[in-house]
């Protein structure tokens, strides 16, 4: 009995390890990614070789794009790590921790411990979850830093006091330095829950807290506001250029449909404790406070963001917390039941089951199109087959357990297959992540780190990057590299960039006859007609060449 009191005194640190030792298991073994990994990596490697951690800048052209918080985040790693895929990406492991432990109290505070701790295994047996923080995107680190904002809210709200106000306001200024403007969706959402449930006293006083409005101004726009006096037209991109780009601009993401689907795929394989939840909650709408933050907190920010023209993936995360929290007591109800005896047990039995054989079919469709995907890509894809294989064999093996202890009533026999969860999640994955194998020799995955390391060799410092943008190039290589046919936004180029891009007026002056163009392979010609000259291929890689002018220059 001793045990189990400290091990329930121990739970927040078991948490967090929960959620980061899988992340962290490999993280390192995988090059950054094109474009957004890539990029954020340079700019991390380029502030710590200046020592200058104010200004993001890439090829002396200063991005504006994302929140400074995930630079600076990513160049501590690479200082303390070195300049590796560890370095860059560690701090993603450090944040899904962070989100795990706020996700616990957040659903202990709502539904009590036992709740909590389920809430924490369906968090980690999540695959948008575990997928998700391996990437190095702003998204990440912006759902660690809400989830901590979030939390902070519901405890004021629990509770109010001085304290606690004071460290929502800094939880936001911090988080608003990490995610933008994106912050306040979230926010925004549990505000008018918590209008709509009453709480307006308590809102007033949060919003009007004069030392809290102070903070937020000298540290959460403090950044911003010295940056938009330095550079002209920086708060016109901030308000107009970049909101209007967002939902205007040509699409590039996810389309719609599939969208819609995140969130039944974000809680796979828990799906259908989700609809039994929200088929139980919505009707209790008006009278459950939590089911109104957690339905608000989880569908405000996900309707908003169906309607920008690009989606991915990732920009779900905002929503997975809450939509994980609402999962938890439809399986509470379900599995920890301790009536047996009660009709309503003997309809969640039937519901029970109804969800094991619904995914164990699920699962054996998805191994069975694993292997044919296999069987076809086997010699570009085989660690991907394999891992969809083996992921999809895990899965219908652990519902089978499932259901045989189900049969004989055994309302906890749930936490075996759980117990195999995490480290089977583990190793299934693994493959997936672990090495360049399955990114060097096709582009499922627009990784170009193995030509990057090739030119990294090359003993020529005057490279000319042609028609598509390699953004790791100075996280690879730590040298600058010029542009030739590429469409990028310069709005804020600094002067020294002027002998890096390469116009008509200037190629004569900036081309030399020792130059190495990097090209894709099927902009060869292209690029040859726009110099003029005809090139000769030195090295071949992942569907790039590095190529020279044949003959002279002249």
């Amino acid at each position: 009995m001793n045990i189990f009191k400290k091990l329930k005194n121990y739970l927040p640190f078991l948490v967090f390890l929960a959620g980061m030792l899988p992340i962290l298991y490999n993280i390192g073994t995988m090059g950054l990614l094109e474009p957004n990994e890539a990029l954020i990596g340079s700019i991390a490697r380029y502030m710590v070789d200046t020592n200058d951690f104010f200004t993001p800048m890439a090829n002396e052209t200063k991005h504006f794009e994302m929140a400074p918080g995930v630079y600076w985040i990513t160049a501590f790693g690479v200082k303390f790590f070195g300049n590796t895929e560890l370095g860059a990406r560690f701090f993603l492991s450090i944040s899904a921790g962070i989100t795990a432990v706020c996700i616990f109290f957040i659903a202990k505070l709502f539904f009590g411990l036992q709740c909590a701790v389920i809430t924490c295994l369906l968090l980690c047996t999540s695959a948008i979850f575990q997928i998700a923080f391996r990437i190095l995107t702003p998204e990440a680190y912006c759902t660690a830093f809400e989830s901590m904002l979030c939390l902070s809210f519901f405890c004021y709200l629990n509770n109010p006091s001085k304290p606690l106000k004071i460290t929502f306001w800094l939880l936001l200024s911090i988080a608003f330095l990490f995610s933008g403007f994106t912050v306040l969706l979230p926010l925004i959402a549990l505000v008018f829950a918590a209008l709509y449930t009453g709480q307006t006293k308590s809102i007033k006083s949060l919003t009007a807290f004069v030392p809290g409005i102070l903070t937020f101004l000298f540290i959460g726009l403090g950044w911003y506001i010295i940056q938009i006096i330095i550079n002209p037209g920086l708060l016109n991109f901030y308000l107009i250029t970049y909101p209007s780009y967002s939902f205007i601009h040509q699409y590039n993401g996810f389309p719609f449909y599939l969208y819609l689907l995140l969130p039944l795929i974000a809680v796979f394989p828990w799906t259908t404790f989700l609809f039994q939840e929200l088929k139980n909650k919505i009707p209790e709408f008006k009278e459950d406070p939590a089911v109104v933050y957690l339905v608000t907190w989880a569908f405000f920010p996900f309707f908003l963001r169906l309607i920008m023209t690009s989606r991915t993936f990732v920009d779900f995360m905002s929503s997975l917390p809450p939509l994980i929290i609402l999962t938890a007591p439809s399986f509470q109800n379900i599995y920890f039941l301790k009536n047996k005896k009660d009709k309503n047990s003997l309809i969640y039995i039937t519901e029970r089951r109804r969800h094991n054989l619904i995914l164990t079919v699920i699962t054996a469709s998805v191994a069975m199109v694993a292997c044919i995907i296999g069987a076809v890509n086997w010699g570009e894809a085989r660690v991907i087959s394999q891992t969809l294989i083996f992921t999809g064999i895990f899965w219908l093996f652990s519902t089978l357990i499932m259901t045989a202890f189900m049969i004989k009533k055994l309302n906890k026999s749930v936490l075996v297959p759980s117990a195999m969860l995490i480290p089977s999640l583990i190793l299934f994955t693994v493959p997936a992540v672990k090495g360049h194998e399955p990114y060097s020799s096709h582009n499922y995955l627009s990784s170009k780190h193995i030509l990057l390391k090739k030119i990294n060799l090359l003993p020529n410092l005057d490279f000319i990057n042609c028609s598509t943008p390699i953004n790791g190039y100075y996280f690879y290589t730590g040298k600058k590299v010029k542009q030739f046919g590429i469409n990028q936004n310069y709005g804020f180029v600094s002067s020294k960039a002027n002998n890096l891009i390469i116009t008509k007026d200037n190629a004569d002056k900036l081309i030399k006859r020792d130059s190495y163009f990097i090209i894709p392979a099927f902009e060869k010609e292209k690029i040859s007609k726009l110099l003029g000259k005809s090139l000769s291929i030195s090295i071949e890689e992942s569907g790039w060449y590095i190529a020279t002018i044949e003959g002279d220059l002249k």
